[in-house]
This record gives structure tokens, C-alpha cells and sequence, in this order.
């Protein structure tokens, strides 16, 4: 580790920073995922929470959290810091339908799938962003679980 007090503000934008963030926030998710459940108003539903990845198919598919809903659904969560609003573009649209696709076919479900984003900021509305059910930002993951 580096003794420059300036690290963090002179590597900021560095790709290993980058990286280190979106880990350290998909961490986060995972120890609020109760929080998660709330916000997208299923608190009270009986679920099974686990992450999941392909091992069927190449290109697989990697999720973040996947909330097994008992009544008929779920919610593939995927984690994303940004420092505003997330923009999703015609790529990163690729990757989540293909995601939802390799989930349904490797799973077999006859559940509905839906995507939620977990964002610091929200999700920018876009000509791509149509694809996400729900939306759950960084204030909802610290909001009070008490209620």
C-alpha cells in the first residue's frame, strides 16, 4: 500500500480503483440484501437469496444476487457503482438480456424472471433501460429495516 497521502485523490480514475469499487459495492448489496428485498416491496415474501453463474454455455452469464421468490418470481440482481446515475448502453443491454436468457434456459424455470438494478445513483432513463423491473439505490441499501 502506498504512504502517499494522496493516493486516492491521484488514482481515483485508475482501473484498479474502479475495480476495487464495483467489488466493495457488490459486497455491499449482498450484506443489505434484506434492504434490497424491501425496496422492491417483498419484505414479506418467503424467498431463497443465493449469486449464480453459468456452467452450461460459453459465453456464460455471472449474477450478482438472485432473490427466489415464493411467489413465482425472480429477481436477478445486478450490482453497479457509478457516481451518477447508471446509463445503460446497447452493449451492457446485450449482456443483461443474455444474462436473463442463460439464467431461464441453464435454471429451467417456469418462474417469471425479472431484472432489478441495484445502483449507487439509479438508473438513467434511456432508450435501453426498459429491460429493468426495478431499480434500488445505495440510500435504499442503509434505509431503516426496522419498518
Amino acid at each position: 500500500m502506498s504512504r502517499n497521502p494522496r493516493f486516492w485523490t491521484a488514482n481515483q480514475d485508475s482501473p484498479g480503483i474502479t475495480a476495487w469499487r464495483g467489488y466493495a459495492f457488490e459486497q455491499i448489496c449482498l450484506l443489505h440484501a434484506q434492504c434490497i428485498k424491501k425496496a422492491i416491496g417483498v419484505s414479506a415474501v418467503s424467498t431463497e437469496m443465493s449469486s449464480w453463474h453459468s456452467r452450461k454455455v460459453s459465453p456464460g452469464a455471472q449474477v450478482d444476487l438472485v432473490i427466489d421468490r415464493r411467489d413465482g418470481i425472480i429477481n436477478l440482481c445486478e450490482s453497479k457503482y457509478s457516481v451518477g446515475t447508471y446509463a445503460i448502453t446497447a452493449d451492457y443491454e446485450k449482456k443483461l438480456r443474455n444474462k436473463l436468457s442463460v439464467f431461464a434456459a441453464e435454471t429451467q424455470t417456469k418462474k417469471a424472471v425479472h431484472l432489478t438494478m441495484v445502483t449507487t445513483y439509479g438508473v438513467e432513463k434511456n432508450k435501453y433501460s426498459g429491460l429493468v423491473s426495478a431499480e434500488v439505490t445505495l440510500d435504499d441499501l442503509f434505509a431503516d429495516t426496522s419498518t
